[in-house]
């Protein structure tokens, strides 16, 4: 299944993935690869979020060598995965991986709003 055209409107279709495996159920490698990578995108949930037992940064560059297709970070606490790494270096990481990265402001990402340069999320890819 791949982005349809219907007039000048343009459909993707893609799935979004909790990274907390136990609520999923199976193991990174016994998700539906096969079919994800028949979509246009795939959207992975709570990274590096530990609250929410999501997987940590590493686990989604393995994740990445399974998954085919666009995969992009899905509104993740960047605060969060800071605690792990510095904004550069988790930049890094993601530009090496090919992986994007969607920005909610808000209560998620307080940050956004706070005067903060964000002059290094330019070199990844953003949606």
């Amino acid at each position: 299944m791949k982005a349809e055209s219907f007039g000048s409107l343009k459909v993707w279709y893609g799935i979004e993935i909790d990274s907390c495996l136990r609520r999923v159920g199976v193991s990174l490698q016994e998700l539906p690869w096969e079919d994800f990578n028949q979509l246009d995108y795939v959207l992975v949930e709570y990274v590096g979020e530990k609250e929410w037992e999501g997987l940590p940064l590493a686990e989604i560059v393995r994740m990445r060598k399974l998954c085919k297709i666009p995969m992009i970070l899905a509104h993740p606490n960047i605060q969060s995965l800071e605690e792990n790494f510095p904004l550069g270096i988790l930049v890094e990481v993601m530009r090496r991986h090919n992986i994007s990265l969607e920005i909610t402001g808000g209560k998620r990402n307080p940050w956004v709003w706070g005067g903060r340069d964000v002059t290094p999320l330019g070199r990844i890819n953003l949606s």
